[in-house]
């Protein structure tokens, strides 16, 4: 018997600094979930406001959230309840004197199953020149490690922009259980990018495939207010070929949905990358 279960990213465009008209635009999107039995439902890196990192303040509390789950968050929950659907939703998290880029995950009977804190930090701490990526002024490094969480069918697990580019957590994720990886993004076109090959798809088709477990790629897309453009592509990907089966066609406020078969993966007989490591041979990489 097969395991079936329909996974969705909700791709948004461009996010002001009013929370509520943001959280409004998302339970569009949930609603549009429900319509279509979406049964896992993932939103783009630092949902609930615009890219701050990309810009200096001298304090960024206006953007981030105390409580935990988020407040702001409660027509969500409340609504992903309703329909059945779990829900990752990322967000600028303050804790005490300290400031994570998050996600909380909620079971599909509303329940808190956790949250996750993006490991791996990118940019730097002053402005330089062009994009400004200043995640290292602002973040403090997740100290949540891989978790992995249940939501039946399926166990799935939560990455973050930057984490993507690291294989090890990928794997990590995989060895833990994770049958869908849900990657949140914020990913900015630079000069020479190529829409149609770019690194960041690469990064989450590869994961898809050497694990062999499914991905789902959640993206902020559009121009935002600071002149920043950004990529969406918002995806589904399967692991057998590493093949894109859903892709985003806009760069707004869009659903990406696909109906995936967990058991319809590579074949372990003949190809079992995660039984057949030589993890003797791996010093190297610890």
């Amino acid at each position: 018997m097969s395991r079936e279960i329909t996974v969705a990213a909700a791709q948004m465009g461009p996010v002001s600094v009013d929370k509520g008209a943001t959280v409004e635009r998302m339970l569009v999107l949930l609603s549009e979930a429900a319509k279509v039995g979406v049964e896992v439902l993932c939103y783009p890196e630092l949902s609930l406001s615009p890219y701050f990192p990309s810009q200096l303040y001298d304090s960024i509390d206006q953007f981030c959230e105390e409580e935990f789950p988020p407040r702001v968050g409660e027509p969500l929950y409340g609504l992903a309840k309703e329909h059945g659907i779990g829900l990752i939703l990322p967000y600028a998290e303050k804790d005490g004197d300290r400031y994570y880029n998050s996600a909380v995950v909620l079971a599909r009977d509303g329940k808190v199953l956790g949250r996750y804190r993006k490991m791996h930090i990118p940019g730097w701490i002053e402005p330089k020149h062009g994009f400004n990526c200043l995640e290292r002024r602002y973040f403090t490094p997740g100290d949540t490690g891989f978790p992995v969480f249940d939501t039946p069918p399926a166990a799935i697990a939560t990455q973050i922009c930057y984490d993507k580019r690291f294989p090890e957590m990928a794997r990590g994720l995989a060895l833990n259980g994770a049958d869908v990886i849900f990657t949140a993004s914020c990913s900015p076109v630079q000069e020479g990018d190529n829409a149609d090959l770019n690194p960041g798809e690469l990064c989450l088709r590869a994961s898809a495939h050497t694990n062999n477990c499914y991905v789902v790629g959640a993206g902020r897309a559009g121009v935002e207010e600071d002149g920043m453009r950004w990529f969406g592509n918002s995806m589904n990907i399967e692991p057998q070929k590493g093949s894109v089966v859903a892709r985003a066609a806009t760069e707004g406020d869009e659903l990406v949905w696909a109906r995936i078969d967990l058991d319809r993966r590579i074949d372990t007989d003949r190809l079992d990358y995660l039984g057949d490591r030589r993890t003797e041979c791996y010093g190297l990489l610890l």
